[in-house]
């Protein structure tokens, strides 16, 4: 059989009938708390299976991933859609789950900021793996920043053999937590893809990045948790002056290129995550630190750097806009002199 007849049998496969979460059903198709990509949820309606031009296609309302019967078989196992299209024609995909409504007296287990922190916490007391300093390294950042990024609570990881991994968090965080938290699937968790763990300044909210490219349609990174504070780097003296970057690895970046003796370096989620709550509450705790806006050189990173410039100029605070030196963000710059 031809690749395009095989990815055409694979695309008219029956998707609701492979899918691992509850589903729900509605007017002509279904919703789910569950998908692939993101894992559990409190909400029903976190994805939506449906029919398009008669092939049946899904999509996660959280990050936004989605595709075919296909893509979803690439995602759930980790292989290649060349891989995943035969395995559904081939029948060798588990077609077990039952399509059923959901019962009145269930309700999905909402994520509490006290499950998430017991996980963080755990996920903290893995030991640094050589495949993630390896990433981080290729990055351009020195092991004297990995390390410490990991001493300060900044930086996590997992094993990146997802089989290794799933094992670590079974017996070490356990299924029931990692559920509370909504970071467990009917499967796998997405943990078990994304080695690279980023987390925020409260130890409420984790970031997972894989360390190769995007699995099919998945995301490299995927976020759990509640953001309610930034990424945080706090100088060891006095802090003169704010720097807001855009996410952690570009707080590592910034770390790693020196000149933060006396900075407070706050990485934000991505661009449309600012929140005015942050920029209130750390002006009044450094009333005299004047604000450097280093969000990425591109129409997004300018637009997030006005958003934010709006409200300094509110609070009365001096600020002025720092550009990277090279490339769009502050790691293409750190590349740049490490290469």
């Amino acid at each position: 059989m031809r690749a395009s007849e095989i990815f055409a049998r694979a695309r008219d496969a029956d998707l609701p009938s492979m899918w691992q979460g509850t589903l729900h059903k509605g007017n002509g198709r279904y919703t789910s708390n569950w998908t692939p990509c993101c894992g559990e949820g409190s909400r029903r309606d976190r994805g939506s299976i449906g029919k398009v031009g008669g092939i049946w296609r899904w999509r996660c309302f959280v990050c936004n991933s989605g595709g075919t019967a296909v893509d979803y078989v690439a995602m759930c196992e980790g292989m290649s859609p060349d891989d995943a299209a035969r395995k559904i024609v081939s029948g060798s995909v588990n077609f077990s789950q039952i399509v059923k409504p959901i019962e009145k007296n269930e309700r999905p287990v909402k994520a509490t900021g006290e499950a998430m922190a017991a996980v963080i916490n755990m996920l903290k007391k893995h030991p640094l793996t050589e495949d993630v300093v390896a990433y981080l390294e290729g990055r351009g950042l020195t092991r004297r920043t990995i390390v410490e990024a990991k001493k300060r609570g900044i930086l996590a990881c997992l094993p990146s053999i997802p089989e290794e991994a799933v094992l670590w968090l079974e017996v070490n965080v356990g299924r029931e937590a990692m559920s509370e938290a909504g970071m467990w699937s009917k499967r796998w968790p997405s943990a078990a893809y994304r080695p690279l763990i980023l987390i925020n300044g409260s130890g409420l909210t984790l970031e997972l990045r894989q360390l190769t490219e995007s699995i099919g349609s998945s995301p490299k990174a995927i976020q759990y948790g509640i953001q309610d504070a930034p990424f945080v780097w706090k100088p060891r003296g006095e802090v003169n002056r704010i720097v807001v970057v855009e996410g952690g690895i570009d707080l590592l970046s910034m770390v790693d290129m020196g000149d933060v003796d006396d900075a407070l370096i706050i990485g934000i989620f991505g661009t449309g995550t600012w929140r005015a709550a942050w920029g209130k509450k750390i002006s009044e705790k450094y009333p005299s630190a004047r604000w450097e806006i280093a969000t990425d050189a591109n129409d997004a990173g300018h637009k997030c750097a006005e958003s934010v410039s709006v409200q300094l100029d509110g609070l009365g605070k001096k600020w002025s806009r720092r550009i990277p030196f090279c490339g769009e963000d502050w790691n293409d710059a750190l590349k740049s002199i490490s290469a």
